[in-house]
Formats: structure tokens, sequence, C-alpha cells
């Protein structure tokens, strides 16, 4: 390579080094002691929002809290981040603090949001920058990649914590129901209290119950978080009533294959005959030949209930043969 070549390389490497535009610079973030502790849900003063009712909407702000551990202060503070709301980013491009005194820490708002309780928030792609002298206020609209090489903070992804919501969902089949935790926000583990409406009760997060009879039952789940905030959800649930049948004859001879289908509750089914699975779905078939003639049991297991028909297997007629001397 000449000199000529060498030149014309650096001028392309110098254009490729500068080209870069606000904000999407090449940040290298090592440093440490300015950091972002955490981000909330909070209201216009600060106050984290308290419980609330899953799907209720609520205006509110985005909060992050910024440590200087530093013992000098820490200049032109700037934030970029994406905000995940329900799968949509969200570009945060502000200037936080023109200031943030060494040894502080400091809360502020960096987005207002209209938010529906329980909806998960996300901040993606953090990336804190700062000046460690000038006394310049914080400006976006002078900011240039060059400008914001001296220090940065970055962090691929943190969560916005979120007020506690109860909440559940459930599968009912027959007379037995699963209830499903769906509690959101405040600060895990959580402990509960289910009342399920038939004067029974649960401390587990998902509980199975089976209940006496089919009816409308009033189930409250009542959600305690580690730091004792409640939050409670209720919601009625219809329980049906069961049943199983097994359509298909009772009588067979012993030649003939017979086809028997389920008329159960239920969308997975066990077929047992004489004690033995012979197989899974909503018909059987079953060839009598190879259980021979007599009385056979036919179980159908369907959810939590079972039902059974006695089939009577008529032997083949035997033939014979006889000559007669004339």
């Amino acid at each position: 390579m000449n000199c000529r070549s060498t030149v014309f390389l650096m001028a392309i490497m110098l254009i490729s080094a500068t080209a870069a535009e606000w904000p999407g610079c090449k940040f290298q973030c090592t440093a440490k002691d300015v950091v972002v502790e955490r981000a909330y849900l909070g209201d216009a003063s600060g106050n984290p929002l308290q419980p609330c009712s899953q799907g209720a909407a609520s205006s509110a702000y985005i909060w992050i809290t910024i440590t200087n551990r530093a013992s000098a202060p820490r200049y032109n503070l700037v934030l970029l981040a994406d905000l995940v709301i329900n799968g949509d980013l969200e570009r945060i491009e502000r200037c936080v603090l023109d200031v943030l005194e060494g040894k502080s820490t400091r809360s502020f708002p960096i987005y207002k949001i209209e938010w529906n309780c329980g909806e998960e928030l996300r901040i993606k792609d953090v990336i804190l920058s700062w000046e460690t002298s000038g006394a310049k206020a914080c400006d976006i609209s002078r900011m240039k990649c060059g400008e914001r090489t001296t220090q940065c903070y970055a962090y691929p992804e943190m969560r916005v914590d979120i007020p506690l919501s109860a909440g559940f969902g459930y599968k009912a089949s027959c007379r037995s129901v699963n209830l499903i935790d769906l509690t959101r926000g405040g600060a895990a583990p959580y402990t509960y209290d289910w009342d399920l409406g038939d004067g029974s009760r649960s401390s587990a997060a998902n509980p199975v119950h089976a209940y006496s009879r089919p009816g409308r039952y009033l189930v409250t789940q009542n959600v305690t978080d580690s730091k004792g905030r409640s939050a409670r959800s209720s919601s009625l649930i219809i329980i049906e009533g069961c049943s199983c049948e097994i359509d298909g004859p009772e009588v067979a001879c012993e030649e003939s294959v017979q086809r028997y289908t389920a008329n159960a509750t239920g969308r997975e089914y066990i077929w047992m005959l004489d004690g033995r699975e012979i197989g899974r779905g909503e018909s059987v078939e079953i060839s009598w030949s190879e259980s021979g003639a007599g009385i056979h049991e036919l179980r159908l297991i369907a959810a939590n209930i079972s039902c059974v028909k006695e089939i009577r297997v008529i032997p083949k007629p035997e033939i014979f043969i006889s000559f007669v001397e004339e």
C-alpha cells in the first residue's frame, strides 16, 4: 500500500467515525459512577401508584431513580431508551438533569402514559450519558455524538415497577375447577387467600377445587405481596353438572367388530376393557374375537368421572357336519 492509498483509507475511516448522528451514537459505556437504580409507575408527585383493579384506566408517569456514586457532581445527564408498551416501542430521548450532586440520589418523571392496570411495562436499551465538568444547562437540541463521548451507563432492559393488582382465570370441567392466578406488579413473592364460594378456602397460588353440586359460585382472591400491600379480585364462576354415557351395542357377536362412542363431559377420554386400557379419544373399535364370548366391562374415563357399560358377547355358532349311511 502506497502513501496515497494510506491517506485515502484514513480519510474513509475518519468520515465513518464521524458519520454517526444523534442519537445513533456508538456508545461504549463502561462507567458505573452514575447508575439507574429503578423505574416505577407513579403519580405526578412521584408517589408510587396504589394497588388497583386490573383493566382500570389511569393517567400515570414513569419515574426513574438515578444515583451518583462519585463524590463530584455530574452534569448534563441525557437519557436514551425505548419504552415497550404492549409490544409497541416509544423512543425516550431527553435531558433529565442539569446537575446531579455527588453521593446523591434523585427521582424524576421521564414519560406520561395512559395506563391500564395490570399492563406490564419495560424499558430497553437504556443509555444514560453525562459530563464530568461544565455548567451549561442540559439541552437536547445541542447534542452531537462527539459531545457525549465522556462517560455513560448502559443497561439492556429493565422492568418498570407497577402497582399490585389481583386477578385470575379459571378452567372448569364437570364439578372441578382449576383457578389460574394472574396477579401482576407489587413485590413478589405473594401470599394468597381464596374464598371459593362454597365455604371452602385455599392458600395455593393456583388451587384446584371440586364442588359438591353444579351452580354459580362467587370466588374471591385476596393477594398480599412481600411488602404487605393487598389487592382483591372477585368473579362469578359457573360449575356445570357431569354426564357420562357410552353409545354402542350392549350385545355383540364374537366374530364382530363394534364401535363405541363417548357421550360425556370433558375433552380427553380413556377407554378400559376388563381393567386394561385399549384406547384414547372420542371413540374406540373393539374386535370381540380377541376378547372372546362372555360378559365384558367397558369403562370410559372422562374428566373426573367415569361410566361403565356391560357388554354380552355371544359365542360364534358351532357348525356340525354329520354323514348318514344308507
